[in-house]
């Protein structure tokens, strides 16, 4: 080695110890070092230097890095960049590092200077390492770690690691902005995500870490927390796994935090739709139950009602009796019609629509509404369309009103008033009706107003009432299915709603009906008179299976001057019609029978004679049966129970037409 002084403070000299040491680790020094002066010039340099661009060690000595490199073909490269490093470092005293590429390779160079005892620098020497292999080795590891980054911000999963000597918890990305962590800020622990939960999953989640980790087990659980940075609660799940050291004890834990909030949210609405699914096959089972107890039941009524009717015929107003008889009836009535509103209430059916009085009908429904309603609210009835007909189904109209009273009834927290009110619109001049239809609409209108005292619907939730499952009654409370079960019918039937509420107000729904026009009808009152020009005396065949009933049509019918012919069922009746066909004049027929239907055998008989007239009986009501055919109350349908009178008319009716169809 050339003799050249060492990096010594001013005023000291090395030992030789310390010389002795330095010259070694310059020698043996596995990377390639050498020692330049102020102008450059090559004045030692270690064996690896050597081997590495020379391969002679005496070549090297000498060179200049400052020179033209063409002309130094034996010295490595020296870049500006490095140049200008080595030179402020002489001027500075101060050691610098450089990093370039040369010849495709990237080095990394530490230029360290060597102070002389005056404390100048006279000379510097260069350590130089060749790191393209490291260099692409960071490269390739920031690459994946930028690849896992996309990966579990696109799979929203978060990585994390929690140190178990320290308690230190080292996060990715997408693991704090799913917490909505400021990473910057937060010196986050276990503490921390713990106070994140919301309060109602915190015990839960407070008890499943401290078990994993006095226990050292795995932990997974799902809980909601709240986010630091906008405070909204998402659905995460938390997956952690232990990992060891070489002495088996716990180290790390090492796990995954996933965003599940859409996945949680429909796994909620699925639970929901499923709730609402099996309400939903409960009410139609629960419809099917009250259809066939209400058809046995009308029977008994029906039973009930001709027996007292036949025994009213028989006795005079003056009999102490008459007017028990009377209440006997009414008291039949009121039932008959609670059990057809009940069913209309419960039971889904297509729309039946047929012209009807609305005040007659809603005046019908006073008794049920009354009944659904606390004795401490007041239920006020104004009807004013008492020449108003429109055309609808009436057990829709019976399912809108009982819903909207119902909501009614529970908006109403202690006491207050329910009013029922009915009036006469034109669309031209009704601008809520024309908010709600099209600018189009003409013609009249009637409208069915219903207000409570109630605490009203807030404003915000006003636009959702009409919704599928969207209820103001809060959690478990309600179906949510009502009003957008109204909507549904009202639209059905042609007409249109509006809602008018105000917090603390009280709340007013309007629905709108369009009025029909009818020709004026003058009905013909049946007599004996009526009765003679068709025939001298007709013959009616009756197929009923209840005995009690089938006996007092017999008994009303032979009053009524009428051929009586008797069969319990369809087949029977058929034998019977094959030997008396052209006599028979009238079938009244139950429609529900053991065997053939009454329908169907009302096809079979007409085969045979074309103009026969039918009448049909059912506990059910003709909503019901639609199944079988086309029935009205008006022309060929009685709905057990009935009154004797209002059968006589309807027979009589039959009996005066000459030809008709079923």
């Amino acid at each position: 080695m050339h003799s050249h002084s060492v990096a010594v403070h001013p005023g000291k000299e090395p030992s030789q110890e310390n010389l002795a040491a330095v010259y070694s680790a310059f020698y043996h020094a596995p990377v390639p070092i050498f020692v330049i002066d102020r102008d450059g010039t090559i004045i030692d340099a270690n064996p690896v230097f050597a081997d590495k661009y020379t391969r002679l060690h005496s070549s090297c000595i000498g060179a200049n890095l400052y020179a033209d490199m063409a002309s130094q073909p034996t010295v490595p490269p020296f870049s500006e960049k490095r140049i200008a490093s080595v030179k402020e470092v002489f001027n500075t005293g101060k050691f610098a590092f450089v990093q370039d590429i040369v010849a495709g390779r990237c080095l990394l160079s530490g230029i360290y200077p060597i102070i002389s005892p005056d404390g100048k620098v006279d000379k510097c020497f260069i350590v130089t390492q060749d790191i393209t292999e490291q260099n692409e080795l960071e490269k390739r590891f920031r690459e994946q770690e930028s690849h896992w980054d996309i990966t579990s911000q696109s799979c929203r999963l978060g990585l994390w690691k929690l140190d178990l000597n320290t308690m230190a918890f080292d996060t990715n990305a997408e693991h704090d902005r799913i917490l909505g962590i400021d990473q910057y800020s937060v010196n986050w622990s276990v503490d921390s995500f713990i106070n994140s939960v919301i309060s109602e999953d915190r015990p839960r989640v407070k008890s499943c870490i401290q078990n994993s980790l006095a226990n050292s087990t795995d932990e997974h659980f799902e809980c909601r927390i709240r986010r630091m940075t906008d405070g909204a609660i998402r659905w995460v799940s938390i997956v952690g796994k232990h990992q060891f050291d070489q002495d088996g004890k716990p180290a790390y834990v090492i796990g995954v935090t996933q965003d599940i909030t859409e996945r949680k949210e429909l796994e909620i609405r699925h639970a929901e739709l499923q709730e609402h699914l099996q309400q939903s096959q409960k009410l139609e089972l629960l419809g099917q139950l009250a259809g066939g107890i209400a058809h046995d039941f009308n029977n008994v009524l029906a039973a009930i009602q001709g027996n007292t009717d036949l025994i009213l015929q028989e006795t005079p107003t003056t009999n102490p009796h008459y007017e028990n008889l009377v209440s006997i009836t009414k008291s039949v009535r009121r039932s008959a019609e609670m059990v057809r509103q009940l069913l209309a209430f419960a039971r889904k059916q297509p729309v039946r629509p047929k012209n009807i009085e609305l005040d007659v009908e809603l005046e019908r429904m006073h008794l049920i509404l009354r009944k659904l309603i606390r004795g401490n609210i007041d239920l006020r009835w104004q009807l004013s369309c008492s020449d108003a007909v429109v055309n609808l189904d009436p057990a829709n109209l019976v399912q809108i009103v009982t819903n909207i009273v119902i909501n009614a009834r529970d908006a109403i927290l202690i006491t207050g008033c329910i009013i029922l009110q009915t009036d006469l619109v034109n669309a031209n001049t009704c601008k809520e009706l024309k908010r709600v239809a099209c600018s189009t609409l003409v013609g009249d209108f009637a409208r069915i107003s219903i207000s409570d005292t109630g605490a009203g619907i807030d404003p915000q939730v006003l636009p959702h009432i009409f919704e599928p499952f969207f209820t103001t009654k809060g959690i478990g409370k309600g179906s949510g299915l009502g009003l957008s079960m109204v909507y549904g019918l009202v639209r059905q039937n042609k007409g249109y709603i509006t809602c008018h509420s105000e917090s603390d107000k009280g709340t007013t729904f309007e629905i709108y009906f369009p009025i029909v026009s009818l020709p004026s009808l003058t009905v013909q009152k049946p007599t004996a008179a009526n009765r003679s020009e068709t025939s001298d005396k007709a013959t009616v065949l009756v197929v009923e299976d209840e005995p009690e009933i089938a006996e007092i049509i017999k008994i009303f019918l032979e009053h009524e001057n009428c051929n009586v012919l008797m069969a319990n069922t369809a087949e029977e009746a058929i034998a019977i019609a094959g030997s008396q066909l052209p006599y028979i004049d009238l079938v009244v027929s139950d429609i529900i029978l053991p065997g053939m239907n009454g329908v169907n055998m009302s096809k079979q008989l007409l085969n045979e004679k074309p103009d026969m007239k039918f009448l049909f009986i059912s506990g059910y009501s003709a909503d019901i049966l639609g199944q079988y055919g086309t029935f009205s109350e008006e022309t060929n349908f009685l709905s057990k129970p009935f009154a004797l009178s209002r059968f006589g008319r309807v027979v009589h009716d039959l009996l005066a037409k000459k030809s008709g169809d079923l």
